[in-house]
């Protein structure tokens, strides 16, 4: 059975990429570190980069050897993770590259990861700090100006990285002006720390309330988490009803291990309570659709 911890943990596990999405903000920042200069794409109206990529691995390939950095960058994730191809991470680092290359700033960081560790190229740090560093300049520039989501990278990578050194107080500064802003990962994430109470003085109420803003944006994994908080009586009153209401919630999202504390906490109710929280299913959902997220 997984705990409270362990659901809000899930997207904050360092891995050695980051996604590759849309970025921050349009910026355009002097590399400390050489003459060049770093661009990232704009991301506040639809534009040909937000459009889906192709998900058949032949029409992927295509695009990105005509340079597209985010089918690279997908390509590099692909290769890394073993999906849709063979495990193949000097692949992964090929196209990592490739992307880094013309400045798409989660295939540098993504690059810095693999030099960091030596995974499918020889372990250089210095390397990974160059990488880390043109990545952490584009994201510093977009959170300054506000952008939430460089807010949050740049929260990940002072808590992580190597490139700018751990610094927990610099990360958690960021991590709370994302979370400000209602960045819903970053409410996950703060909401675990202070469950977790190593970074933070623990504090059960303040992470009930933080994985509930998230929860109401449509996060499953924070639907699953208030669904244990409440199973638990972890900063809120132990409530069954409402509980197997939050894991249904999740379970709608696609969380495969909320649907399966909602059979779990089923066998300890009765009848009567869960018709209640079914009925509190659709009241919920008809108050605030954004619960349920959109295909």
């Amino acid at each position: 059975m997984k705990s409270i911890i362990t659901i809000l943990l899930g997207l904050f596990i360092c891995l050695p990429l980051v996604g590759c999405g849309q970025g921050p903000a349009v910026v355009t920042v002097k590399d400390v570190n050489s003459s060049e200069t770093i661009t990232q794409a704009k991301a506040e109206e639809p534009t040909e980069a937000e459009k889906p990529l192709p998900k058949d691995l032949k029409s992927l390939k295509a695009l990105a050897e005509k340079g597209d950095v985010r089918a690279q960058c997908n390509l590099g994730l692909m290769y890394v993770q073993g999906q849709g191809v063979e495990q193949d991470s000097k692949e992964a680092v090929y196209w990592y590259q490739k992307a880094a290359d013309q400045g798409f700033t989660d295939a540098q960081v993504s690059l810095a990861w693999m030099y960091h560790h030596g995974d499918g190229v020889k372990k250089d740090d210095k390397e990974a700090a160059k990488w880390w560093s043109k990545a952490v300049a584009v994201f510093r520039k977009a959170a300054d100006q506000g952008d939430a989501k460089a807010q949050f990278k740049l929260a990940e990578m002072y808590g992580q990285g190597p490139g700018v050194g751990r610094d927990v107080k610099e990360a958690l500064k960021w991590l709370r002006k994302a979370t400000e802003q209602g960045h819903a990962e970053a409410q996950v994430v703060l909401g675990k720390e202070y469950f977790d109470g190593e970074r933070v003085e623990q504090d059960f109420k303040q992470g009930f309330k933080w994985c509930r803003k998230a929860a109401e944006q449509g996060h499953a994994d924070a639907q699953g988490g208030l669904g244990m908080m409440y199973k638990d009586g972890k900063g809120v009153e132990q409530d069954y009803v409402t509980a197997h209401m939050w894991f249904n919630i999740a379970a709608a999202n696609g969380a495969e291990y909320s649907k399966k504390e909602k059979d779990l906490l089923a066998k300890k109710m009765t009848p009567d309570q869960i018709a209640k929280a079914e009925v509190l299913v659709k009241e919920i959902i008809a108050k605030n659709p954004k619960l349920i997220k959109k295909p």
